[in-house]
């Protein structure tokens, strides 16, 4: 089970940085277009409510779907392959 968690850990933490970095640029973005538009009174919640709604759905798939794939392959493990012969030189 610590390997699972270390594997999620190692695999979710880059994806929802990298969301969290796009959120926030797509924030920026929205905030900036509002005021080119003649918007006085823009929603700057936009600035921290996009990149925390992008990190949490992208954290909330990849622990779904991790989990799902940690289940799968429980049920069909591989099977174990046979050790090698060390080769004796001539």
């Amino acid at each position: 089970m610590r390997d699972f968690l270390m594997r999620l850990l190692r695999r979710t933490l880059p994806v929802v940085i990298a969301l969290a970095v796009l959120g926030y640029l797509l924030g920026e973005m929205y905030l900036m277009l509002s005021q080119m538009n003649g918007g006085n009174n823009p929603d700057t919640s936009a600035r921290w409510r996009a990149p925390l709604m992008m990190a949490g759905a992208g954290m909330v798939i990849m622990i779904v779907f991790e989990t799902l794939f940690f289940v799968i392959r429980r049920r069909n493990p591989l099977p174990p392959t046979p050790p090698r012969k060390p080769e004796l030189p001539e």
